[in-house]
């Protein structure tokens, strides 16, 4: 998972696709030690999950937190409370302690020009994905790429 500042996912998606290109698990690999699966991105707008599964809980309690900045791990974990109903112990052991400041980010200079760099790499991303797409959801804010069909949600 990886979660970024508001208006920036896909400039980073693709960011990261280059940078670890090597090391990612491809979709149809069923056992891959040592690789990463890089399928759920968030920007700092879009942090609740509204996909109510066990499935979804436990992924959303299984990410490791490897830079975080702001309390912006944390700050994911309370905003999606709802996994407690799923994973009692698990979101209490993962929310204990002190809890650093979530910042949530000032606006930036320039944001119009990064909501169109944005906006250009989303484009440019999804009609690559387009005509592959099965049950992934992108937009903007957020794009989910589980290998399982989706569950109904719920808000």
């Amino acid at each position: 998972m990886v979660i970024t500042s508001p208006n920036t996912l896909w400039l980073t998606r693709l960011w990261v696709y280059l940078t670890i290109h090597s090391l990612r698990r491809k979709p149809q690999t069923t056992h891959a030690p040592n690789l990463v699966c890089d399928n759920l991105y968030l920007d700092t707008n879009n942090l609740i999950v509204h996909e109510h599964s066990i499935y979804t809980a436990h992924e959303i309690l299984q990410a490791k937190c490897i830079f975080d900045r702001g309390g912006v791990h944390r700050q994911f974990l309370l905003s999606n409370s709802w996994v407690k109903k799923f994973l009692p112990v698990a979101y209490k052991y993962l929310t204990l302690g002190p809890s650093p400041e979530f910042r949530r980010g000032k606006p930036q200079q320039g944001e119009v020009f990064w909501k169109m760099i944005n906006l250009i790499f989303f484009v440019i991303q999804y009609l690559y994905m387009r005509p592959k797409m099965t049950t992934e959801r992108v937009n903007l804010g957020y794009a989910f790429f589980h290998p399982h069909s989706s569950v109904p949600t719920s808000s």
